[in-house]
């Protein structure tokens, strides 16, 4: 799923879970699935999952980690997904509805 909503924000084609990987191929990305066993069981379920995209110029800068690519992470909270990291920043943003990032300076009594 998370293919899914990367290729729709850049494709004309309708994308769905049978042509994903053709659109994303045919559009020259390579995706790479990887599952990491934390705790060597595998009866426990996924706690979060991080998105990865290097090699890319983003229009929030914070969204650029240490190695120069963009980086997002989240989780499933009480069934609501929710944002937890942009780049380097931890947040903690329910991802229902429409969603504005911004940078602010923090100057106190200004």
């Amino acid at each position: 799923m998370i293919t899914k909503g990367l290729i729709e924000l850049v494709s004309s084609t309708f994308v769905n879970l049978v042509n994903v990987d053709f659109t994303a191929k045919q559009r020259g990305l390579c995706i790479v699935e990887e599952l990491i066993d934390l705790d060597g069981s595998t009866e426990n379920p996924l706690g979060s999952i991080q998105v990865q995209i290097p090699n890319v110029e983003s229009k929030f800068d914070s969204a650029i980690s240490e190695f120069g690519e963009i980086r997002l992470e989240g989780g499933v909270k009480n069934g609501i997904p929710h944002l937890t990291k942009v780049g380097s920043l931890e947040v903690g943003v329910s991802l229902e509805g429409n969603i504005i990032l911004s940078q602010h300076v923090h100057q106190p009594y200004m």
